[in-house]
Parts: structure tokens; C-alpha cells; sequence
């Protein structure tokens, strides 16, 4: 594996842009080692299909123990839990914090899929 030279801000959500194969995933399991971080992968279908099916899902995991962070893996196969995580982020009581990680931004976009609007910043992971 490749040292990176790219400096991810912890103080707020994020996503995490860039191309399969860049590492994106290896990279937060070495920056988020030793934290307590709720892992979701929706590359496993049985993670996919709960979360398809019930957004809602996503409240319930947080709110069963006191997470510092919500790691979603692939976050551009599912866009509607977007609304979920910006509805977590909303919460009054919000300590957690959420990193989005997904090989297109552009389809996001494209899509018209709630990006946030100002609540996490944007990194891109290069070749």
C-alpha cells in the first residue's frame, strides 16, 4: 500500500471521493483504528437490501450505542440513505459524526441526490 500525502479533516462529516481501486477503504481503516465507528458496507447485499428496504435502519444501529463516527462504504449505490444520514446530522442532539466514501461524485450529482448542502466537506482519494 501507497503512504498518502492527503490530509483528512476530523472535525466534521466528509465524504470521500475517488476511483475504485484508490484505497479510500484502507485508508479510513487506518485513520479511524481505535475509534468507535459504526462500519456499513452496501458492497455486502444483505448491508444494501436492509438499508433499501428501511432507511430508517440507519437511526436505529446509531441510536443502539454511542457512536463517534457512521462509516458508509459505497455510498453512491444507495443516494436515498443520504436523506437518513442529513435527517442524523439535523438531530439537536447530534455528536456523531458521518463519512460518505464512493467512486462517483458526478453520478451523485447528476442524479440530483442530497449532497449535504454545506454539512460535510468533500475530499477526492487520486490514483
Amino acid at each position: 500500500m501507497f503512504r498518502r500525502l492527503v490530509k483528512i479533516n476530523q472535525s466534521n462529516s466528509l465524504f470521500l471521493f475517488g476511483s475504485r481501486g484508490t484505497g479510500k477503504t484502507t485508508l479510513l481503516r487506518e485513520l479511524f483504528a481505535g475509534k468507535t465507528c459504526l462500519w456499513i458496507d452496501l458492497l455486502k447485499e444483505e448491508e444494501f437490501e436492509a438499508f433499501r428496504k428501511h432507511p430508517e435502519e440507519l437511526s436505529a444501529r446509531i441510536a443502539s450505542k454511542k457512536y463517534e463516527w457512521v462509516i458508509i462504504d459505497e455510498i453512491q449505490k444507495l443516494p436515498k440513505l443520504l436523506d437518513r444520514v442529513h435527517f442524523e446530522l439535523e438531530k439537536a442532539s447530534a455528536t456523531i459524526k458521518f463519512v460518505l466514501t464512493g467512486s462517483s461524485a458526478r453520478k451523485l450529482k447528476r442524479e440530483g441526490v442530497n449532497l449535504l448542502a454545506g454539512r460535510a466537506y468533500q475530499h477526492y482519494l487520486f490514483p
